[in-house]
């Protein structure tokens, strides 16, 4: 009990194990145990088997209770770690990343702004998207709080430019080469450009595109994901459409997407379970990925490409050339989301727990050579997306909150 209680004081993942197990347990303990029809041993199969007769061998069991059946299924549990042990595959436990946790609220009104992406502006302060408006079956709150984007500086001072409509749900949000911002708005089905100044113009995109995912390309334009009509698109500056390029598989979802090191883009199809590559020209390749893909795809300082895998508790690789590496963690249980490159040449990730009411969520981080560790927030709530800020803090939005988080690493 010693040894348990010493590695749980320094195992993050560990801890989120024995919560859930915990949880489990007390709901066990509220179940009746029925006695089977007839009392114990006595089998009706058996017996209507043996012609009326009592079988020949018959069997008395009493069930375990108390101290004895925890003790029976400690053994259990204990037996069956050590079979699987010996038959999966080796995998590192994280490890623990110290630091401190701090919260910053972009938003007093009562109603959820929801904060998901955000990004370091050229003007060296955070911007990030508010959706204001839950999605998915864990909403309890319908927010009337308008959608926007906020400007967020180091000390803490909060701007917010609300969108042309309340419910235009930006979601991903870069620097583009212009030097101003620019965002998708999935829902209004536009491009927008916001300025330093927090000037905004929207620019219109084909019925049904419902953009997400938006990075710069080499070509010196903006390529985004369209997973409305599976396809690529490709948007000038001055707002003009250069093209959109239809994915070879159908219903594929393109979502995130990624400039390479090979001056290529990278996208994630969530819906195929593959990798996309598409070249400045338009000529896309696709490549099979193990397992599920996420949503979620960032350029390596190494000069590979990184997404989430997020029911295995999995994060991948690709190489330029295609080849896919899924990294496995014991105790990455949980929702694998937002991704970024961090100054340590890492690539640092947030995992949610299974059931995020009662464990709160970790920030992580992998290396190159696939070490994994975590920190695990003081507070719950579903974390989206991250990015280092200038103060050389980790900085991420709280999507069930009118909140944007900030980590300082100490290690």
């Amino acid at each position: 009990m010693q040894r348990i209680a010493q590695h749980l004081s320094t195992c993050v993942a560990c801890r989120t194990r024995l919560a859930e197990y915990d949880a489990v347990a007390r709901a066990l303990k509220t179940l009746a145990v029925p006695e089977p029809l007839g009392g114990y041993g006595r089998n009706p199969r058996l017996r209507a088997e043996s012609g009326g007769r009592h079988p020949r061998i018959q069997l008395s069991v009493v069930p375990p209770s108390g101290l004895g059946a925890v003790a029976a299924a400690l053994l259990i549990a204990v037996l069956a770690v050590a079979i699987f042990a010996r038959l999966a595959p080796r995998a590192a436990h994280p490890t623990i990343i110290s630091g401190t946790f701090s919260y910053v609220y972009v938003t007093l009104d009562n109603a959820l702004s929801h904060p998901t992406s955000i990004v370091v502006g050229p003007d060296g302060n955070l911007w990030f998207t508010e959706s204001g408006v839950q999605s998915g079956p864990d909403s309890a709150t319908t927010s009337s709080t308008p959608a926007a984007i906020g400007r967020l500086t180091p000390n803490g001072t909060v701007t917010r430019f609300p969108l042309g409509a309340a419910d235009a749900s930006p979601t991903g949000i870069i620097i583009g080469p212009d030097g101003n911002l620019w965002f998708t708005e999935s829902a209004a089905n536009k491009i927008g450009r916001i300025t330093p100044q927090g000037g905004i113009t929207e620019f219109d995109l084909p019925k049904g595109s419902n953009p997400e995912g938006i990075a710069a390309g080499a070509d010196g334009n903006l390529w985004y994901t369209a997973p409305g009509t599976d396809r690529i698109g490709r948007m000038a500056l001055d707002g003009r459409l250069l093209g959109a390029y239809t994915t070879p598989t159908a219903t594929s979802g393109p979502w995130g997407i990624a400039r390479g090191a090979d001056g290529n883009l990278w996208f994630t199809e969530s819906a195929a379970n593959k990798i996309g590559r598409i070249t400045p020209q338009g000529g896309i390749t696709e490549f099979d990925s193990p397992q599920y893909v996420s949503d979620v795809i960032v350029a390596g300082q190494e000069g590979n490409l990184w997404f989430t895998s997020r029911p295995s508790g999995k994060i991948g690789r690709i190489t330029p050339q295609g080849r896919v590496t899924l990294f496995p963690a014991a105790g990455l249980r949980g929702t694998l989301e937002g991704m970024t490159t961090g100054p340590d040449g890492a690539i640092w990730f947030v995992l949610n727990a299974p059931a995020w009411p009662t464990v709160a969520p970790s920030i992580g981080r992998i290396t190159p050579d696939g070490s994994i560790a975590l920190a695990q927030s003081p507070e719950r709530g579903v974390l989206k997306a991250l990015a280092f800020g200038p103060d050389g803090r980790l900085w991420f939005t709280i999507d069930d909150s009118v909140k944007v988080g900030r980590f300082s690493p100490t290690d």
